[in-house]
């Protein structure tokens, strides 16, 4: 738990007591913390729910070509190519949830970057739930998150088919991002109606296929979360969180709308929200409900951090500050101390801590 702790203490630090540096050094900042956290995710021991998952099936797999149609049928194919490729170089189970942990990175770093949000911000809402958590255990998903968050990065730069492009790359990942594809329900004003059109038919169409080719597994996921209504105990206090970034949102709307264009995709986002809520509340499957929402995440990131600048004077800046780390300081402690598969994430253990000890 400490490690967990320590080093959200150093991103609260960084988040109150802002030092300016000169744009290389801030680089040379940012390089330094994305590896310190790809070591953090893609190295660690034993930690999330699903280790013995993972690396269960890592074991079993064969490293012959003439078997890899039949993996990569059997489960989510991309994922399916890192365990292949990682078990030809030797890397074991660390090779896959490192390469994991760069391709969540990646998006995670590009998303900020083209939303111009400080990292040391966006640490502060991700890191207690999306990195510590989600990253760190469900490895597939966050994988796949992070190629969602690439999408959306280009969907917000107006580069709509590289968008489409990184998001039929993470159905490969992880069947449950089919559902970022509501993403596109929205597509920005400027997008011509032909363009949006053709986007519109590949999607349906491509959506089709993929449900065809893997709809066993789909059908498994119906059974396992909505027949059975699979409950997190966390879920809806988790989508109340995205669902006062909503309301956040459409409080400072007008302040928004006069600084940045990308108003009306965080409102549709905002939407889907209290669908899922009022879906949860009346399955009492809230496990499903929790692990769609994590497409939705980016909502939090995009305007928690952006609200200090709407902000007329520093004190109400100081004072949003204090609630924004307290709140989510908040979430953190809660699940480190009252989460029911806390155990698995507790303590921390990594790769090298164990080459160290031995």
């Amino acid at each position: 738990m400490a490690v967990y702790i320590a080093t959200y203490l150093l991103i609260t630090v960084a988040f109150f007591f802002r030092i300016r540096f000169k744009a290389s050094t801030r680089k040379l900042i940012h390089i330094f913390v994305l590896l310190y956290l790809a070591v953090f995710i893609g190295l660690r021991h034993e930690v999330g729910s699903d280790w013995g998952s993972y690396l269960y099936h890592f074991d079993r797999m064969s490293t012959y070509f003439h078997d890899l149609p039949h993996e990569l049928l059997a489960w989510d194919p991309g994922y399916v190519l890192l365990e292949f490729l990682s078990k030809k170089l030797g890397l074991g189970i660390y090779g896959v949830n490192f390469f994991c942990a760069v391709i969540f990175l990646s998006g995670f770093y590009k998303l900020l970057r083209t939303l111009n949000i400080r990292m040391r911000d966006a640490l502060m809402v991700a890191y207690p739930y999306l990195i510590m958590v989600v990253a760190n255990g469900y490895t597939r998903q966050s994988c796949a998150l992070g190629l969602t968050m690439l999408a959306l990065a280009s969907y917000l730069d107006r580069k709509i088919s590289r968008s489409v492009g990184f998001f039929i790359i993470s159905l490969f990942f992880h069947k449950s991002a089919l559902f970022f594809g509501i993403t596109y329900l929205k597509l920005p004003n400027r997008i011509s109606r032909w363009k949006s059109l053709a986007v519109f038919v590949f999607l349906f169409f491509a959506a089709v296929v993929f449900f065809l080719i893997f709809q066993n597994h789909y059908a498994n996921l119906y059974q396992y979360y909505f027949k059975e209504r699979m409950n997190s105990s966390g879920a809806l206090i988790r989508i109340m969180i995205n669902l006062v970034a909503t309301v956040t949102l459409f409080v400072f709307r007008n302040r928004w709308r006069g600084n940045w264009e990308d108003f009306e995709i965080w409102k549709w986002y905002g939407i889907i929200t209290c669908i899922i809520l009022l879906a949860s509340l009346y399955t009492r499957a809230t496990t499903i409900g929790d692990r769609l929402l994590l497409y939705l995440y980016s909502l939090q990131i995009s305007v928690f951090p952006r609200i200090e600048k709407l902000l007329a004077t520093k004190p109400y800046k100081v004072s949003y500050k204090v609630l924004l780390a307290g709140a989510y300081w908040g979430v953190l402690l809660v699940w480190l101390l009252f989460a029911d598969h806390r155990e698995d994430w507790i303590p921390y253990n990594n790769l090298l801590l164990q080459m160290l000890e031995n």
